[in-house]
Formats: structure tokens, sequence, C-alpha cells
């Protein structure tokens, strides 16, 4: 480094060459001191001031050489310190350089290896390249033959214009198979020519006639190696074939001979095959749906058989065994199977539509197995069916070409709303059936009833609901009744195809003989029309695409909720109603019907969880709408089975009255008064003597156990009304239980005994009531009580003991009246509100009983103040002794649960 390395801005005074060469480098390396250094740069300066030989002193020159030296040692310094620099950078570069090459010899087996594989890449590349000039050799050798092929059929086709074509001739006769096989290709490509272009001369017509002798020849051949079983020649025929035209018109050859098509023609055998005894139990809709004919099975084993055994020989002979095997199941399908189907389904039509639906379910279903089976045996074997020339195209698959048939098969059966005619009608006729015994007795009613009843008014809907054209169209908003065709109504129920007997028949099945009343709605009916619904329901799954299936399950619930609804429990109701004479005993046969309607109610709600509401669950709208028609058919019934019952209570409660109304007006004034019967009843109240009370206890216990006739003051017996009411208060009791539980049992019992305990009370106020005459009514009321415990109602019971004690009042000495209504019941009444039956007694005016009591204007009267606040502690302490006393509880329960005592008295 001799000199700067940069550029320097010009000096005015340069530095003179030997003091420049004192400013290398080189000069500071070794043994360096400084005087020497500045002694070499001051020498030439002191020299020049003495050669100049003036006194004073110039330090400017040596200033301006020092300062130069200076700026010339700094940049020195920095060039220096830059080079240090520089080696340093070049020492770490260095040593990362030798790190990467120890890491690149430790790397050197992956490059050896890479190497090997470049040159492999390499090799495969000139392979390629091979390849492609192979290829465009064989496009060039295509070329030439194309072209030798070209001027091949121009000769041929001189040698047809000319008239003549011995050498195609030869070649399709003394050539050979490869002969055959290029004399059909070439005559393929003569013809297709011939028809392309107008050509003059008669070259066109003997190209045609060419054309359909080798094709004939080698259909005869095709034809006698099918009968010969010789599938060599078969498939030499087929191949030469499939190059001339397709090789069509041998595999129609194929199908149309053979076996299993010509041995299926024969109708009349297969008539005698396909009768079995299976469609005996078609037309019976209490009988399991049987199985699929037996006939039809036999047919469906017998194609199974044949599509394995045909797979083998198809693939031998075709070169496109795909489309041959389409070709076959296709003709299997659209002869043998569909004529065995339509044979089957007239012979149900004739019998009704529930054979006919029966029929249609089990075939789908049983031809859906058979595609299914053909489908997996198909998928196992795909290469029998792989064509030999992958040119040849085997599309569409054999998987839906069974698809395409089997939809196809039965579109005249299911198509647009076809089958939910056929259901619908099939459902009219089995609920018309099993309600016909219900529906004969209404109308037999009808008939005898004198005026428009509500009875007649319901069977007059149902008729010209029944005759309606659009007596199924039962729907409701997202589900759209579908129009009629084939203008079916119930009025022509009993004309269907199967003629009346069948009809007959069908009635006869459904209402056979039963124990029930056929007037009453019954569940064993009902369960009948379920369980066929839910057949109904069944089949429409078979037969119904997925998209539409919650649309006809819609329908067909609708359908169930207008027969068991509009026209069996809704008419039943109307009948139990208008059976309601209120001029006679009730039969209580409307609370059976009311009965029947809840049990109906709950298995339509059982059969709509489990049958129908999987179904519509998908389509929010249609769920919607059924839910709606079931709830408002469940309401309907529940207001109908509600106005019923409050119809059966009035009644009920009528027919007590008529009773009651018999009543005679001196039936509580007998003649023969008895004194010793008041003295009796007097003294039971007021002594204190317990022993004599006693002894009177036991002396009428001893003759209820015996069986002796007590005293002529004990021999009194009930009404003729109060056994009447009696009687039919138990019967009432007894039809209620069966009928009814729960709540409403409850509600029930509780609305007839309040009803006939206000009837007591307004009873007892107009007859007039004697001495003895309160032993009458005592009785009555007991047994009025006997009956309503039955009910086992708290609230009841206390009705009735508060009447009882009413009835004490007729018992007692006048004066002891006030002590009886001062207790229990009575108590908590107003005196006044006890007036009326006070009034009653026949010694009322006579004792002067309104002062006795102080019921008087004003509160005063006799001896009394209207007020039970003096009457002794001794009368009250007596009075309940006789409520709580066990022997007189004994004696009145004995009293009244001995039957032949009170047969006696009767």
């Amino acid at each position: 480094m001799s000199g700067p390395s940069r550029s320097r801005t010009p000096k005015l005074y340069d530095l003179d060459p030997e003091v420049r060469d004192l400013l290398n480098v080189d000069r500071f390396k070794g043994k360096f001191t400084s005087k020497d250094f500045v002694e070499a740069l001051s020498k030439n300066l002191i020299e020049q001031a003495r050669q100049q030989q003036t006194k004073a002193f110039d330090p400017k020159p040596f200033t301006r050489t020092f300062q130069n030296v200076i700026d010339e040692l700094v940049e020195i310094r920095n060039r220096v310190q830059e080079r240090c620099e520089d080696l340093e950078d070049a020492t770490q570069l260095a040593e990362a350089v030798h790190k990467k090459k120890v890491q690149d010899l430790a790397g050197t087996f992956e490059d050896v290896y890479q190497s090997f594989e470049n040159l492999e890449t390499r090799i495969n590349e000139v392979g390629n390249t091979a390849i492609r000039i192979g290829e465009q050799l064989e496009t060039i050798d295509r070329q030439r033959s194309r072209a030798s092929e070209g001027r091949d059929l121009v000769e041929y086709f001189m040698e047809f214009n000319e008239g003549g074509s011995e050498r195609l001739e030869w070649l399709r006769t003394q050539g050979g198979t490869e002969g055959q096989h290029k004399a059909a290709i070439v005559a393929r490509r003569l013809n297709a020519i011939s028809k392309d272009m107008d050509l003059p001369g008669g070259a066109r017509d003997g190209i045609e006639k060419l054309c359909e002798s080798l094709e004939k020849d080698l259909l005869r051949d095709f034809d006698r190696a099918y009968k010969d079983g010789d599938p060599r020649t078969m498939a030499h025929c087929a191949k030469i074939l499939q190059e001339f035209n397709g090789g069509h018109s041998c595999v129609q050859i194929y199908v149309n001979q053979h076996e299993f098509f010509i041995s299926n023609i024969k109708v009349a055998e297969v008539d005698e095959i396909r009768y079995s005894e299976d469609h005996q139990e078609l037309s019976n809709p209490l009988r399991a749906p049987p199985d699929v004919d037996t006939s039809l099975l036999k047919l469906y084993d017998e194609i199974r058989m044949t599509v394995r055994r045909e797979a083998e020989i198809i693939a031998a002979v075709f070169p496109d065994p795909g489309a041959v095997m389409q070709v076959f199941l296709q003709r299997v399908f659209a002869q043998s199977i569909q004529s065995h189907i339509e044979l089957l389904l007239q012979r149900a039509e004739k019998q009704s539509h529930l054979a006919y639906l029966r029929t249609l379910a089990s075939t789908h279903a049983e031809t859906a197995r058979l595609v299914d089976s053909l489908k997996t045996y198909c998928e196992k074997e795909t290469r029998l069916f792989v064509a030999v020339d992958t040119t040849v195209s085997s599309a569409p698959s054999i998987a839906v070409t069974l698809d395409r048939c089997f939809e196809d098969l039965f579109v005249p059966y299911t198509e647009g709303d076809r089958y939910v005619d056929r259901e619908r009608q099939g459902l009219v006729e089995v609920f018309t059936a099993a309600l016909s015994g219900f529906t004969a007795t209404l109308q037999q009613r009808k008939k005898g009833a004198k005026g428009p009843s509500a009875l007649a008014r319901a069977f007059n809907q149902i008729s010209s609901a029944t005759s309606s054209p659009n007596v199924a169209n039962v729907t409701t908003g997202a589900i759209p009744a579908s129009p009629r065709r084939d203008g079916f109504d119930a009025a022509t129920i009993y004309s269907n195809p199967g003629g009346s007997n069948s009809s007959s028949n069908l009635v006869a099945v459904l209402s056979g003989p039963t124990d029930e009343d056929v007037s009453l709605p019954s569940a064993e009916v009902t369960l009948r029309i379920l369980r066929m619904h839910a057949e109904a329901v069944t089949r429409s799954v078979e037969l119904t695409d997925s998209q539409d299936l919650a649309r006809v399950a819609g329908i067909l619930f609708n359908i169930l909720l207008e027969f068991i609804g509009t026209r069996y429990v809704d008419v039943a109701l109307e009948n139990a109603i208008d059976d309601l004479d209120v001029k006679s005993e009730p039969d209580l046969k409307a609370m059976f019907v009311i009965k029947a309607a809840d049990d109906i109610i709950h298995l339509v709600q059982q059969h709509f969880q489990s049958a129908i509401l999987p179904l519509v669950v998908s389509s929010p709208t249609i769920h919607r709408d059924i839910v709606n028609s079931k709830n408002a058919f469940m309401t309907n019934v529940e207001n109908k089975a509600n106005s019923t019952m409050q119809k059966e209570i009035d009644a009920i409660t009528n027919w007590l009255n008529i009773i009651l109304a018999k009543q005679k007006k001196n039936d509580f004034r007998p003649k023969d008064d008895d004194i010793l019967v008041l003295s009796l009843a007097t003294q039971v109240y007021m002594t204190a003597n317990f022993e004599f009370m006693h002894c009177i206890l036991q002396h009428l216990c001893s003759c209820l156990l015996l069986n002796i006739l007590p005293p002529p003051f004990f021999f009194f017996v009930c009404v003729q009304p109060c056994n009447q009411s009696v009687d039919f208060l138990k019967k009432v009791h007894s039809v209620v239980l069966k009928v009814l539980d729960g709540k409403n049992l409850e509600v029930f019992l509780t609305e007839i005994g309040n009803m006939f305990h206000a009837m007591m009370l307004d009873h007892f106020r107009k007859f007039v009531v004697s001495a003895s005459g309160g032993l009458l009514l005592s009785k009555d009321i007991a047994k009025y009580q006997e009956a309503i415990q039955l009910f086992k109602l708290p609230s009841l019971n206390d009705r009735f003991e508060m009447l009882r004690q009413l009835g004490n009042v007729f018992l007692v000495r006048p004066e002891m009246i006030k002590i009886i209504i001062s207790e229990g019941y009575l108590a908590r009444l107003d005196h006044k509100a006890l007036a009326p039956y006070l009034e009653m007694r026949a010694d009322y005016k006579s004792a002067k009983i309104d002062q006795l009591v102080g019921i008087l204007e004003g509160g005063e009267g006799g001896e009394g103040d209207g007020t039970i606040k003096n009457v002794s502690k001794g009368h009250r302490r007596l009075s309940a002794f006789m409520r709580d006393n066990k022997v007189m509880r004994d004696l009145m329960e004995r009293y009244s649960s001995n039957k032949e005592f009170l047969l006696h008295m009767k």
C-alpha cells in the first residue's frame, strides 16, 4: 500500500517527493523512532533555510510540511484500520467456509446417491424419448395402414362400381376368421361411404346386397352355433357383428330364443301354476296379510338362477357383456315379471280393493328384494361385465338399468295419486264394512223414529257424507285432496269388481257374531279399524316415495278420523243423547257410550304416536295440520262426551223427581198412631236412667238377631218411592263404577248426590208428618243414607247425615225439638231455615212448636227464648251419649244390613 487509496482534496502546497516517500506503511514496520522520522522530514527544510541565508526563521514551510504529513498519517492510520477489519471479516468467512466444507464432506454419500438418481432420471428421459419416438412411429404406421386401407376401399369401391366384388367375396369366404373380420370392416365402411355420398352407378346397390348377405350369413352361423352350444363360434360371430353393426342383431337373437322366455310364454301353463290358495286370505282384513304369492317366489328364484348361469355365457360370447346383460334383464322385467304381476293384480282386483292393495304391496316388496339381490351379484361379479374392447361403452350400469326397470314396472300403479286413490277406496270399503252393524242399527232406529230426532239427523249426515263424491278427500291445510278419477263413492261400495258376494263376505267377517251391543261403540271394532289402518300405513311406506310419504300418511289418518270420529263416536254419542227419554227410567246406556268414547280416544292417540307421527315429523307443515286435526277430533269427542254425561245426569235427576212425585200425601200420616212410639222416642232423648234405655236396646237387638217381629211400635216399612229411589241409585252406582274412575267418578257421583240431597230437602217440605209417620220418614232417610254411603264420598255422607238429623225433628216430643236443632249439623243452620220442616209436623199448631223453638217474630215464645244458651247440661250429655253409644250404632248397622228383617218388614 504505497499511496492513499481514496481521492483527496487538492492542496495548495504539496509535499516534497522525498517526504512523501517517507509516508509509507513499510517505514513503520520493524524498528521505528519518531525522532528519526521527524529528522528525515525536516532535513530538506533545514537545507533550504540555510541556502536562503536569512537571519529570521521562517516557520511556515515547517508548518505546512508537518500539517500535510499529519493529514497523510491520519489517512494511513485509517487505511490500516480498515485493512484490519477486512482481515478479521475474511478470517470469520474463512472459518464459516471451513465449517461448510466439513458439512459438505459429511454429506458426500448423499451427493453420490443423488448423482445416481439424476443418472436414473436422465436414463428415464432417454426412455421416454424412445417411447415418444415409438408412438410417433406407430402413428405413422397407422397413417400408412389407413392410407393402405383407403386405397383398398377405393379399389373395392371401383370393383362394385364396375359390377363386381370378387376380391371382397374371396376375402369373406376364403380368408378365414381374419378374412371375415376384415371383410366385415370393409363392408361397413363401404356402406357408410355409399350412404354419405351421392355416387353414380350401381355401386350402392351392390354394397347393400353384400352387407345384407354378410349379416345374414353371420346371424345364421350365430344361430346354428347357439343351438349347437358352440360358444367359440358364437363369440366369433358376435365379434364380427360388433364391428359390422354394433352386434344388436345377434343380441336380439340370443335373448329372443332364450329358453327362459320361451318357457314363460305359455300363459295357460303359467296361469295354472300361479293359482294358489294364498289368495283366499287376501280379502280377509282380520287376517294378517299373507306372504307374497308362491308362484311369484318361484319365478324370482328361477330368475336369480338364470342370471347367474347366463352371466358366464354372456361374458364368454359377447365383446360387451354388460350391455347384453342389460338387454337380458330388461326383457326379463318387461315380459316375465310384468305379465306375472299383471295377472296377480287382475285376479286380486276381482276379489276386493283390499286384496288388490295387499297383492300390490307384497309384489312390490318382493321385486325390490329381487333387484337388490341382482345388484349384489353384479357388483361381486364385475369382472364378467367388463367389455373386451375398452372403446365399447357399456353405460348405463347394470344397477341403473335394474332401478329403471323396477320403477317402470310399478309406474302404472303408483304414478301420481293412483295408489292413494286405491288405498282410499280400500279403507272406505273395510271401514264401512266394520261399521255396517252399527250403521244398520242406526238405520233401523231412523225408520222407527217418529220425528226428526238427533239420531235421524246424524244418520242423514252420514248418508249425505257417504254419497258425496269427495267422501275420502279428508285433508287439512298442506294436505291437498287429489281429484277423483275413478268416480268411486260409498254408494257403490258393494258393487266393487268382486261383486256383491265379496262385499257381503267382507261385511260378514268384520261384523261377525259378537256378545256386544252393536248399537254401542266398541273398543274391539275400533281395534279392528286401527289394525286395518296400520296395515294401510305400512303399505304406503312400501309404495310411496319418501318425499311424498308425509302427505299420504296425513290423508290416510284423516280418513281414519272421519270414520271413527264423525261416523262412529259422534253418532254414538248423538244416539245416546237421543235415547235419553225424560219420561222413562234411564237405561244408563249412555254411560257405556262415554266409556267407549274415552277408550277410543286413547287408542287413536296411541295409534297416532306409533304409526303416524314417525312418518310426518319430517314435514313441519303436515305435522302441524295432522296434530290440529287429531286434537280437534279429541276435543270434539270430549265435549260431546261431557254433554252426554250432563244429559245423563239430568235424566237421572228427572227420573228421581218422577219417583218422588209418586209419594202420596198421607204416606207420613198413617191412621193407626201408636202413642207408645212417640213416648219411646221421647224417653230415648229425655230419660237419665241409662239402665232402662240399655234394656230397651238389648230387647231390640235380640229381636233383630233372632228374626223375631218387634213390638207393634217398631213395625214400620219404607214407602214405595223410597225403595224405588234407593234401587235406582244403587243401579246408577254399579253402572258408573264400571265406566268411570278417578276424578271423573268422584265428580259424577258428587253431582248426583248433591242434586239428590237438594231434592230430598225440597221433598220433605211438601208432606205433613205425624208421630208414627216420623218413624217412616226416618226409615226412608236411613235407606237414602245407606245408598249414598255406597258412593264413599265424605262430602255426601255429611250432607245425608244432616238430612238424618233433620228427620229426627219429626220423632221427638215438641218440647225436645229445641234440643235436637241445637246439636250436630242442625245447630249450624238458622232456625228460620228449619221452620218449613217444623211446620210439616202434624202437631205444629196444636203444640205451638213455633213458640217452643223461638222462631216467632221478635225471638220470643213459650218458655224458650229462641237460643240454646239455657239448654240443660244433662240434655247435652244425653244427646252426646246417643250419638256416640256403640250399642246404638251396632243396632242401626244391624237394622240397616239385616236383609231378611227388611223383607219381613216389607
